[in-house]
């Protein structure tokens, strides 16, 4: 498992899936929300931290035993608008080409 330096940062880092926390934790009254906890969209913005919210609620109903409806948890949407220009980027880095929206990347020989 990956070990972090003190002031690392930990989000979207190689490996740092590992080092997430899960919303409901051991200790029975402690719950966590935020965009660094184990969420199914597996991004650090504020829908991340919503989603972690939304678990550590569900997670405190499911300790409570209580019957109220439960906060829905999804998959993070993505546009199928942008799907050719990702496949496009998986191409042209697989080449070792630029992005195809870099205009200006000094660390390209030749531009």
């Amino acid at each position: 498992m990956p070990r972090l330096q003190a002031g690392e940062d930990v989000n979207q880092q190689p490996g740092s899936w590992k080092l997430r926390p899960n919303s409901r934790t051991r200790i029975p009254n402690l719950f966590l929300a935020g965009d660094w906890v184990k969420t199914p969209i597996n991004v650090t913005t504020m829908e991340g931290a919503n989603q972690g919210g939304r678990q550590a609620v569900n997670a405190l109903l499911d300790a409570a035993d209580s019957n109220a409806d439960r906060c829905d948890v999804h998959e993070l949407f993505e546009q199928p608008l942008w799907a050719p220009f990702k496949a496009n980027d998986r191409i042209r880095y697989a080449l070792r080409l630029p992005h195809q929206f870099d205009v200006l990347d000094t660390r390209w020989p030749g531009r």
